[in-house]
């Protein structure tokens, strides 16, 4: 087909140039595309010139005025158009006493052979109805397609209409000129293009300014480099912006009302009246109207902003003529913006007048938005304060310390977290109620990060007392902040040890979040990845299905929000023995486990995985690694008992237990090791210490998790020891435990000869549970534990240093004959009659070399 329409366009400028990354973005198969830029911004440019670009479409163009911004004059101007194109021609056309409708505009439009692209020009003047009818035609004919340009956001913007409607939107960001296009119109004119940076520096890229600048430069008159030329841009561009500027004050904008909303990033008419004291809508209006901003959707609704060129303009003409009266403004500016929910815009308003109080006052009620949301810019108007600045105001230095923390600067991180506690301290003794609970659950969160448990809980404890005292209506003063401080406050009760109180914790923090928010999906995690933990896996896949149920933000679910909920699943994963599953969830959670102080977790997980698979090595060597390195400060009681446990199960699972049991009896005598030491000593052969490291365990009190692994060693050592109802009754109470909760992990840490043994004396659902084939068995029947005293210990790691019999005796202060004796019963111990085959040996049972 041939003979393409084009009907009713203006003729571009002589000095426009084709900017044909903005025309193929218009050329693209979107029925709807919407140029919403500030006047100035090259809109009606942009579109004449590709109006004018050849394509397989008829094109009509129409500019919205008085008479077509109704409904009825709408459709009338656009069949008009059809009319007056020779478009309609071939079709029907209403008679001249009535006015067309949307209905008879369609019947024109279908009746054209081929497409037709309506190019709409300062829509921002057409009411609802227009918009509402325009994208009616849109949806029902599919052979129109729209092109609008506006000043102002429109219901063709509306959620509804991009559900309706499939779209395309070029905002004034997209209209500036770049440095090629700038290059390539001062080329065109004949000025250098070398120019195009200081060009864009003294416009911003915007068109108006651009080609105004352009327009005033004379080639013959001006350098072609250096700083006269440039200097010569800046007036041109500046005298353009203050034309623009004084031009907009003639026609009614209130320039003491711009000068003002110029400090901030975006404003409203709420603002300006704010500002001025007098109703401030129109003025806004105005400011729009005049080409000085365009709208868009922003923190606080449909929001104005200003230009670059010209904000920049107007703040410097504030500043030099009320310097007295910028912090006043700036402050209101970030009341408003605080008032309107965006906390960062008010951080930022403050911090660039110095006011530390008021982003303070910022932080207590937005902490983790700011630091979850907008890391970044926290960091950069954070780093340059001085700490001695920064510890009178504690929850801006903890901010700064997970910052430097997640950076990897760990040692900045450990001197702003100290600098956190002194600064907390110091001021809860002035805090008003609502202040010292947040203050308090800071200090808990900075003294568990920096490792130091026992004062942590402390803390925690405190909190949890301030919450108590403090009357309803105060504590809902925190609502927002609520769910964090209780999620913190319980990671420190968790990690000291009291998961039940914990939970509790987690739930609390819950029932103050909003549904579907990260608050929200912080303390689930929280809940999933503890009832995981705890072994109660009913439950916990219970919360994980309600989770993977939402919709949540990637950075939040991937990210420290979500890290519980990955762990709560690899456990999960770990129970169904796929412990390759088990690796990709704890995979997600790779790049954060640096800085992650879950990573202890995290890695007894990922030991558990190597169990299930046969290579405790891995784990092993990994752990040594962890516990030897830079991140020994954030692990606590718990974690490293957990830590201790785990590795000696991979040692035992490696055939070392004479390490294992050597890195057991160094360590703390609490839950996980002294269930991890008596399955030492029951695959040692050694069933009566086993049952004497389990007896000091309250098998009611403790986790599921080790109830249930306490119940089957102990039935395991009854049974060894021919106590056959003892152990039947252990055996029965760990099945029970393990059905209650949907457990079965347990199952796989204890040898699979012991598991047969146990279900030849219990029942017959027992048995089932006990002798099932298919869990993994990673744990030798029988190891050999090697007991050396500590002088057998001094004579072995003097043998591995090398040297003579002589010289040995001499370094231990004791006769050759003394050492002959020793070496006798060192080598009796390990099995063997030679130096060498004792070195070997010892070396095998981790004795020497580890």
């Amino acid at each position: 087909m041939h003979g393409w329409t084009r009907f009713g366009a203006p003729r571009a400028p002589r000095s426009a140039i084709e900017r044909p990354r903005l025309s193929d973005r218009l050329d693209e198969s979107e029925p709807l595309r919407i140029v919403r830029a500030a006047a100035g911004a090259g809109k009606t440019t942009l579109l004449a010139s590709w109006f004018a670009r050849e394509h397989e479409s008829h094109r009509l163009w129409l500019t919205i005025d008085a008479r077509s911004s109704g409904v009825e004059g709408f459709w009338a101007a656009i069949a008009e158009a059809l009319g007056s194109s020779g478009l309609a021609s071939g079709g029907p056309s209403p008679r001249t006493e009535e006015v067309p409708d949307r209905d008879t505009v369609r019947r024109m439009l279908a009746a054209v052979r081929g497409a037709v692209v309506l190019v709409l020009d300062e829509f921002e003047r057409a009411d609802g109805e227009v918009a509402d009818g325009l994208l009616w035609l849109v949806e029902r004919a599919p052979y129109v397609e729209a092109v609008v340009a506006c000043r102002d956001v429109t219901r063709l913007e509306s959620a509804t209409a991009m559900a309706r409607v499939e779209s395309r939107l070029l905002r004034t960001d997209d209209l500036l000129f770049t440095e090629d296009e700038a290059r390539e119109l001062l080329r065109s004119v004949g000025a250098d293009p070398d120019g195009a940076q200081p060009l864009l520096a003294a416009t911003g890229g915007l068109p108006l300014l651009v080609r105004s600048v352009v327009v005033g430069l004379d080639g013959s008159r001006v350098p072609t480099a250096g700083p006269r030329r440039d200097e010569t841009i800046r007036r041109i561009a500046r005298e353009a912006v203050d034309e623009l500027i004084a031009a907009a004050t003639r026609r009614g904008v209130d320039r003491d009302t711009a000068m003002r909303l110029a400090l901030a990033d975006t404003a409203t008419g709420e603002l300006a009246g704010r500002l001025t004291g007098k109703p401030g809508e129109e003025q806004v209006a105005a400011i729009v109207r005049e080409g000085l901003a365009t709208v868009e959707r922003s923190p606080h609704g449909h929001a104005i902003r200003l230009t670059q060129v010209v904000r920049e303009a107007l703040r410097e003409e504030f500043v030099s003529r009320h310097p007295d009266e910028v912090a006043s403004v700036s402050r209101v500016i970030a009341e408003w913006q605080l008032d309107s929910g965006d906390a960062f815009g008010a951080f930022a308003t403050a911090m660039a007048i110095g006011d530390l109080a008021f982003a303070s006052r910022v932080t207590r009620t937005h902490f983790f938005d700011l630091l979850g949301q907008h890391g970044r810019g926290v960091y950069r108007l954070l780093a340059p304060v001085s700490r001695l600045t920064l510890r009178r105001y504690p929850l801006l230095t903890l901010m700064l310390a997970l910052i430097y923390n997640a950076r990897g600067h760990r040692v900045r991180a450990i001197e702003h977290l100290a600098l956190t506690t002194i600064g907390a301290r110091a001021a809860r003794r002035t805090s008003d109620p609502e202040e010292r609970i947040v203050l308090l659950a800071v200090e808990s969160a900075s003294l568990r990060v920096a490792g130091r448990i026992a004062p942590a809980l402390r803390a925690a404890r405190a909190f949890q007392s301030a919450v108590d005292e403090i009357p309803v209506e105060n504590f809902e003063r925190l609502s927002n902040v609520a769910p964090t401080l209780f999620a913190h406050v319980g990671v420190t009760l968790l990690y000291a040890g009291h998961d039940v109180e914990a939970l509790d914790a987690f739930e609390q923090a819950h029932s103050f979040s909003v549904p579907g928010t990260d608050f929200e999906l912080q303390p689930l995690a929280l809940i999933a990845g503890t009832h995981a933990l705890r072994g109660e896996l009913d439950r916990a896949r219970a919360v994980v299905d309600r989770i993977r149920a939402g919709v949540w933000r990637d950075e939040a679910i991937n990210g420290y929000r979500g890290a519980f909920l990955h762990l709560a699943e690899a456990l999960i994963a770990v129970d169904d023995q796929d412990f390759r599953g088990a690796r990709d969830r704890i995979d997600v959670m790779a790049p954060h486990l640096d800085t992650l102080e879950h990573w202890p977790l995290f890695a007894h997980v990922l030991a558990l995985c190597d169990l299930g698979l046969g290579t405790p090595g891995h784990s092993d060597a990994a752990l040594r690694r962890e516990l030897l390195g830079r991140r020994r400060a954030s692990i606590t009681t718990l974690t490293g008992a957990l830590l201790t446990a785990t590795r000696a199960n991979l040692l035992l699972a490696g055939g070392h237990a004479t390490e294992a049991r050597a890195l057991l009896d160094a360590a703390p005598a609490v839950t996980a090791t002294r269930v991890a030491a008596a399955r030492v000593a029951l695959l040692a052969a050694d069933p009566e210490r086993a049952i004497a490291k389990l007896a000091a365990l309250d098998l009611d009190r403790i986790a599921p998790r080790w109830s249930a692994e306490a119940q089957l060693l102990t039935a395991a050592a009854a049974l060894r020891l021919g106590r056959t109802d003892a152990a039947r009754a252990a055996a029965e109470g760990a099945v029970a435990t393990l059905a209650a909760f949907g457990l079965r992990h347990p199952l796989t840490l204890l040898p699979r000869s012991d598991r047969l043994a146990l279900g030849a004396i219990v029942s017959a659902v027992s048995r089932e549970l006990l002798e099932d084939a298919a869990a993994v068995d990673p744990f030798p029947r029988q190891v050999r534990v090697i007991s050396l005293t500590p002088r057998e210990r001094a004579v072995l790691e003097r043998l591995a240093a090398g040297g003579t019999l002589s010289e040995i005796a001499e370094g231990l202060h004791v006769s050759p004959n003394t050492l002959k004796t020793q070496l006798r019963s060192v080598y009796r111990k390990l099995g063997v009659s030679d130096r060498e085959s004792a070195l070997a040996t010892a070396r095998g049972h981790g004795l020497i070399g580890s």
